[in-house]
């Protein structure tokens, strides 16, 4: 038992939730993904013994999961910018990466309550890292500076792993979650966060509750509106912050240039539609130099660099991982994944390029480690009965 708890310690703190506990030691970069992968091959051999089970018959949707993602990867090395080298290898480094910690968190869980542990672990870790990082309530610095997104992404992420525990009836425990989720989107200043995570969150009730769906919005909603009520009516944060996330809701904001950045990659997609512009091309065509710069729009980055090839492979990618996780629609823990999908895919058109979206890469690892622990469970439902 002890192993196995290591084990699940070390592939939570593997995943990118980008604000685990190793960010109390190491600066956000490549070098805390080595120690990730080191981290989580160690939990792979841990678990050495089940690994076979990848070659399982029934694991052919995973297989053809993981062929699509490496052919994608492959296609977006061969396509890379010459016009910018450094941010392409950069791109294709962390896509690698995430292949990679998909691929071995699959490795390392095997039922359903291994599962639901990492999910407990992964929020645990979490909270610590801002617990002894520590918030300033009174800051008018965004929580994640500089790049904030960051931490509005995993407040919305909190917030429905508070959803799945109030579930499993910790009343207290969801509901600190809850408010704790909010107040990181508040005070790192994401406006179309709270958009997302409205819209996820009404899916996520209507999966889980079916027929007392309608009541328990009402009651969401009633409780998602009195606290933004709260927070800006009695400046529980910084003001600027305040301003900066309720522009969503008012015409003061024009989204940051972004519709700029929106019309150069819809427009110059037809210039180079079948490969595109290269990987990690867009920064140069905005700036002029090779810099980190995106449409922040995943179909308009996906259309701009990859070209049609390139997005027809992501896509069939995304629709593979949709087909396992249709599979697995009687799972204990699909409205949490399947939320987490919708969250990621949102939130994924809206900031950040397609190396980063760490939402949808941790939905993707969660449904191949749920299909896995189907198949596992099915397997040993079949044993006892023909005992």
């Amino acid at each position: 038992m002890f192993k196995g708890l290591i084990r699940l310690f070390l592939t939570s703190i593997a995943f990118d939730q980008r604000g685990g506990i190793l960010l109390l030691f190491l600066p956000e970069g490549s070098s805390i993904h080595t120690y990730q992968l080191i981290l989580i091959s160690i939990s792979v051999v841990l678990n050495y013994k089940n690994i076979s089970s990848i070659f399982n018959k029934q694991n052919t949707k995973i297989l053809s999961f993981i062929i699509l993602f490496s052919f994608f990867i492959l296609y977006s090395y061969l396509n890379s910018s010459s016009l910018a080298p450094n941010y392409a290898a950069y791109k294709n480094e962390l896509l690698l990466w995430n292949f990679s910690i998909i691929f071995l968190a699959f490795l390392s869980i095997n039922d359903n309550n291994e599962l639901r542990k990492l999910i407990y672990f992964s929020v645990v870790q979490i909270l610590i890292s801002y617990f002894v990082i520590g918030i300033d309530l009174n800051s008018n610095t965004r929580l994640g500076a500089g790049e904030a997104i960051v931490g509005g992404r995993i407040g919305g992420l909190i917030m429905l792993y508070s959803f799945f525990i109030f579930y499993e009836r910790k009343f207290l425990f969801s509901i600190f979650l809850f408010f704790f989720g909010l107040l990181c989107i508040f005070l790192s200043g994401t406006r179309t966060v709270i958009l997302a995570i409205l819209i996820t969150s009404f899916v996520f009730i209507i999966i889980q509750d079916k027929y007392k769906s309608i009541k328990s919005i009402l009651i969401f909603l009633s409780v998602f509106i009195f606290v933004i009520w709260l927070v800006v009516h009695f400046q529980l944060v910084d003001i600027t912050l305040s301003d900066r996330l309720l522009g969503v809701f008012s015409n003061k904001d024009e989204g940051g240039g972004r519709i700029e950045l929106f019309e150069l990659a819809y427009k110059s997609f037809f210039e180079k539609p079948f490969f595109g512009h290269g990987t990690g091309s867009f920064g140069f065509y905005s700036t002029g130099f090779d810099f980190r710069e995106y449409p922040h729009n995943i179909v308009l980055e996906l259309l701009f660099e990859y070209g049609i090839i390139g997005t027809f492979l992501f896509t069939a990618t995304f629709i593979s991982a949709y087909r396992i996780l249709k599979n697995i629609k009687l799972s204990y823990f699909y409205p949490l994944i399947f939320s987490m999908l919708i969250y990621g895919f949102i939130c994924s058109n809206t900031s950040l390029e397609i190396s980063n979206q760490f939402l949808l890469f941790q939905a993707f690892a969660y449904i191949l480690i749920s299909h896995k622990c189907e198949i596992y469970e099915l397997s040993l439902i079949d044993e006892i009965s023909n005992d």
